[in-house]
């Protein structure tokens, strides 16, 4: 099971409280304490991944943590002797003083995936829009261009590879699941220069070569169908999934790119020729995969309970992820009309 080393910087009398209740649970999980100078002592706990969000909100409202607390949070490949995980307590364990720990005074069962914070972290660090991610992003279309216009599937998957669009479409959806506005525009705004730079890289590539619509690489983009997107949903399923276990970020790239880079390329080489009926097409194959990601990636966080500490704050976040996802759905139904009509079988 993946473990996590829970690391508690809190005054010495908080910290002598929170290590007399690690020991009154049955089994008590593996814990520590340290005092430090300045009145502080520390406090570590090793815990299982599933159990690490439910504690540490227990934590911050149990014991009132302020500002000069700290919880951190580290990795922990192994410990010898091995652990057993513990039987969660049957009955309300919610915290005594502030009523609940954010779920109505009821404890939800913890989620198999990793904690909010450590998402929200790397998250935030994919979809930030920086030189680097706006180079790979040029990088990549230009690799796909070329891999369509040779009709190489092998060049494509290098650029797959290499394009950096996981980071904002996960952002968005997890962004919606938290309420978390500035992370949303945060977010969006990468995804929306990241395809309008990717479009133009592409354009300039094709204003340049001769581009056969007709090849198969390049036909089987511009003619978008209600299969693309099942598979956009499937592909943005199982991409917030893996992410949110904390499974290679590296696979979940290239299934996200799949959806998404070649299409792109294929309007702006085709846009760059002035084919704009099929360059179209390959537009709405893009945009069919993008909320068919993006549909599903709110659909699965809700699903694995990714929601902010705090019962206010859980308020605001339901509401933002309902909103989010009838959206969503909405333009899918859209999508779905458009594709069903306007490039049915002939």
């Amino acid at each position: 099971m993946a473990l996590r080393l829970l690391e508690i910087v809190v005054k010495e009398e908080v910290a002598r409280r929170i290590a007399y209740a690690m020991s009154q649970e049955k089994p008590p999980p593996p814990h520590w304490v340290a005092v430090m100078d300045g009145g502080y002592a520390q406090v570590r706990v090793v815990l299982d991944t599933e159990s690490l969000e439910q504690v540490t909100d227990l934590l911050e409202h149990r014991y009132y943590l302020g500002e000069s607390s700290r919880i951190l949070v580290h990795p922990l490949e192994a410990v010898v002797p091995r652990l057993i995980k513990p039987q969660q307590p049957e009955g309300n364990t919610a915290p005594a003083g502030n009523g609940s720990n954010g779920s109505g005074g009821k404890d939800k069962p913890s989620a198999r995936r990793l904690h909010r914070e450590e998402l929200y972290s790397e998250l935030y660090d994919q979809a930030r829009l920086s030189r680097n991610h706006l180079l790979l992003v040029v990088l990549s279309a230009l690799v796909a261009a070329m891999g369509l216009w040779r009709n190489s599937e092998v060049i494509l998957v290098g650029a797959m590879v290499i394009a950096p669009l996981l980071g904002p479409q996960l952002a968005l959806a997890f962004a919606a699941s938290l309420g978390d506005r500035p992370l949303m525009r945060h977010a969006a705004r990468t995804m929306a220069c990241s395809i309008v730079l990717g479009l133009l890289a592409a354009m300039a590539l094709g204003a340049v070569m001769e581009v056969d619509a007709t090849m198969p690489s390049m036909a089987l983009r511009t003619r978008p169908s209600l299969a693309d997107l099942v598979l956009a949903l499937a592909a943005g399923a199982a991409g917030t999934l893996c992410f949110t276990m904390g499974q290679s970020t590296a696979v979940v790239g290239v299934m996200v790119a799949v959806a998404l880079m070649p299409p792109l390329a294929a309007a702006g080489l085709l846009a760059g020729q002035g084919e704009w009926t099929s360059a179209l097409g390959a537009l709405a194959l893009m945009a069919a995969n993008v909320i068919g990601i993006n549909a599903a990636g709110v659909a699965v966080c809700l699903y694995q309970g990714v929601r902010p500490g705090t019962w206010w704050e859980q308020r605001q976040a339901a509401r933002s992820a309902r909103r989010a996802l009838a959206v969503w759905v909405l333009l899918l139904v859209g999508m779905a009309a458009v594709l069903a009509w306007f490039y049915r079988p002939q």
